[in-house]
């Protein structure tokens, strides 16, 4: 593959620029604006509360050590900003600026922005290494600002949004070899583990072709030059880890998460669309039907869907391979790469392969293998370094085999097609993004402030998001006013420590010894019916929302007080349990309604 290798860096700003209009028109400017937090609060939406909540709770408490630590998220067990998703490299650069910032403040919509400007960035300067045709530059840039596969993490997670750092790593693998190729690995690889794990190890799986190349196939870099950089990269990467807290869980909860075979690809997600992000059910498709996965995990993580335009392309680029192979020394040089790649959607569609509802094939894997597929249970993301290898081996060969009029009239033909195919969604993400009318109970809440600097929700549960009514509320609350909460939703957690922690909090209710300082939490009636009995003439017991809660201290409050039945047989018989056996019994029987 012989490139082009007369460009210049100023020239790619004409990538960012098509980037940030491209982004501009499509999405608006409600998302950028940092007070508006509305389109990251809405109830179906948990994966967005999750990221923009624990930002909060990470900016109103005090600076820990590693400086990505949050303890009031998930309180006694502390959590970081990793586990939240929230962007670790943003959280730590606007936490410093903190007291300057309004009270409402998110950034994930400038985080939007940089990502399409550096997409376009980056996409212009593999268009470069092909052509020097800067209509088709723009039209491959364009291609790659109109992934699906980028723009399906928008609304659930922001932060794999960031699909410019594959970009730049092919970038780097494909430009010639350089004094300053090392440093800027490093800095990549750095930057890349400061924003989310999975980009991380994509980022990671491309450098390590990098180095195979330049060891192996064009002896530009010794065994000791490679190993002095392997060393480096090792260590700036543990620090950086280190730092924003990946090491604050511990790696057997990590391990131990499990959902490989769920998460993992379809062998139809590329050529047609699933469901993708739960949140929008609009067809990814305007021309294609979606196809029903196995399942319904494999049409969110497991998306990969090309487009049609992609798609009609790649047709011809494999017409124009039959009639011209490749010559093999074009395969040569990309042959890590290529393998890498390929190593990597073997992981993407796990040991049990799909075709549709249909198992083609399964096999065993390794019993120690499980540690690697639990930790990176997602594996229908892996797919997305072969995802944009085969975009670029598209262009460069239609750019080699075709004439120039022929190849641009493919190309803008190809790029209609592609946004036409993607409208509905494209247009769907747009209203989504343009929402500013909160959704949040605020009135439930004017007359708490200042009393309480904890709330205990009482079992701990799993996933409370999804079995907790207005959970987003109460967490919302809670970082805004720098309380505590005992539980919540993780990308990884130490749930078992949780639960330890609740038992405490359940005997101080049994014994009636509530905490002052604190609201207890009983999403389920029944464990409330229980606690109800047990109540101390100080207690009083309300509901907010649809939640009952218990306090110590009485509040003037807006929630409707929770009125006295007359004795039924169930009280009658809680009454009887006179032991403290007896209560924690019936305490048992009702808290595993909720878990």
């Amino acid at each position: 593959m012989r490139l082009d290798n007369r460009y210049r860096i100023h020239p790619f700003a004409l990538g960012g620029s098509l980037g940030l209009v491209f982004f501009l028109i499509l999405f608006g400017t409600n998302s950028i604006r940092p007070e508006n937090i509305a389109w990251l609060l809405l109830p179906d939406n948990q994966d967005a509360i999750q990221h923009f909540v624990g930002w909060e709770f990470f900016r109103y408490e005090p600076w820990h050590f590693p400086f990505g630590l949050i303890t009031n998220y998930g309180y006694p067990v502390p959590t970081s900003i990793v586990y939240t998703d929230s962007i670790p490299i943003l959280a730590l650069l606007f936490k410093c600026l903190s007291p300057w910032l309004p009270e409402n403040f998110q950034y994930f919509g400038l985080w939007f922005v940089l990502c399409f400007f550096l997409q376009g960035v980056f996409a212009w300067a593999l268009s470069t290494c092909i052509t020097k045709d800067n209509l088709i530059k723009a039209c491959i840039t364009l291609f790659f600002l109109m992934s699906p596969i980028m723009l399906n993490r928008m609304i659930e997670h922001q932060a794999l949004v960031a699909h410019w750092v594959i970009l730049a790593a092919f970038w780097l693998y494909i430009r010639p070899y350089q004094s300053n190729s090392n440093q800027l690995w490093l800095a990549l690889n750095t930057l890349t583990v400061l924003i989310h794990a999975y980009l991380s190890v994509i980022v990671l799986t491309i450098w390590a072709a990098f180095m195979w190349k330049q060891i192996v196939i064009d002896s530009l870099m010794n065994r000791y030059q490679a190993m002095k950089w392997v060393l480096i990269t090792i260590a700036t990467l543990w620090i950086a880890a280190w730092v924003c807290g990946y090491f604050v869980v511990p790696l057997f909860h990590i391990m131990n998460a499990g959902g490989y075979i769920l998460n993992a690809m379809n062998l139809l997600a590329p050529f047609m669309p699933s469901s993708g992000a739960f949140i929008i059910p609009d067809n990814w498709s305007r021309f294609i039907p979606p196809f029903q996965p196995q399942y319904i995990e494999q049409g969110d993580e497991g998306f990969n869907y090309l487009g049609i335009g992609i798609l009609l392309l790649c047709a011809v680029c494999l017409y124009t391979i039959y009639r011209h192979p490749l010559t093999k020394k074009t395969i040569t040089s990309y042959l890590p790469l290529l393998s890498v790649c390929t190593l990597l959607v073997i992981y993407s569609l796990s040991n049990n392969l799909y075709i549709g509802q249909h198992l083609l094939f399964s096999y065993a894997l390794p019993e120690k293998a499980e540690a690697i597929t639990n930790m990176f249970r997602a594996s229908g993301r892996l797919f997305w370094p072969a995802y944009y290898f085969l975009m670029i081996t598209i262009f460069f060969t239609l750019n080699t085999r075709v004439k120039k009029p022929l190849f641009t009239s493919l190309l803008i033909g190809a790029l209609v097609l592609q946004a036409a195919d993607l409208s509905t969604k494209m247009m769907a993400l747009h209203k989504r993004l343009a929402i500013t009318t909160p959704t949040e109970n605020v009135s439930m809440w004017k007359n708490v402030k200042g009393h309480y600097s904890r709330i205990v929700f009482i079992p701990a549960i799993r996933r409370p998001d999804r079995h907790i009514k207005h959970f987003s509320d109460f967490i919302h609350y809670a970082a805004k006013h720098n309380m505590s909460v005992n539980i919540g939703y993780f990308a990884r957690q130490s749930h078992q420590e949780n639960v330890k922690a609740t038992k405490i909090s359940t005997l101080e209710v049994l014994h009636g010894n509530l905490s002052e300082d604190t609201l207890y939490v009983i999403p389920n009636p029944d464990l409330a019916f229980i606690l109800k009995a047990h109540l101390g003439t100080k207690d009083t017991i309300t509901s907010i929302g649809k939640n009952t809660v218990l306090y110590r201290t009485p509040i003037r409050t807006n929630a409707s007080v929770i009125t006295k039945k007359k004795p039924c047989w169930r009280q009658s018989l809680i009454r009887s349990h006179k032991s403290l056996p007896g209560l924690k019994y019936s305490l048992y029987f009702a808290a595993r309604l909720t878990i």
